[in-house]
């Protein structure tokens, strides 16, 4: 019996070690993976983010240019309602 325990103890102390390696490794390529995933993705959310920056960009600059041409259309129509008054 005595020869039986030292066997069974070297086995269960080479599984442990070799199943703590396994497992290290495992969640190493795991945890890799998963990091690659969340670059990616905040890579997709960042590009998302520049292309609205640069639609607002467009955006205001319309909206700028409109209150430029209706500050110009108002002082027309107060030239023309003036010119239609002297007359």
């Amino acid at each position: 019996m005595i020869d039986l325990v030292n066997p069974v103890l070297g086995y269960m102390v080479c599984t442990l070690v070799l199943g703590t390696i396994l497992g290290w490794a495992v969640w190493g390529f795991g945890s890799s993976k998963k990091h690659q995933s969340l670059a990616s993705e905040a890579e997709f959310w960042e590009a998302n983010l520049n292309q609205a920056r640069r639609e607002r960009d467009i955006n205001l600059t319309e909206i700028e240019s409109l209150k430029e041409e209706k500050a110009n259309l108002k002082k027309r129509l107060k030239a023309q309602d003036k010119t239609e008054d002297k007359t």
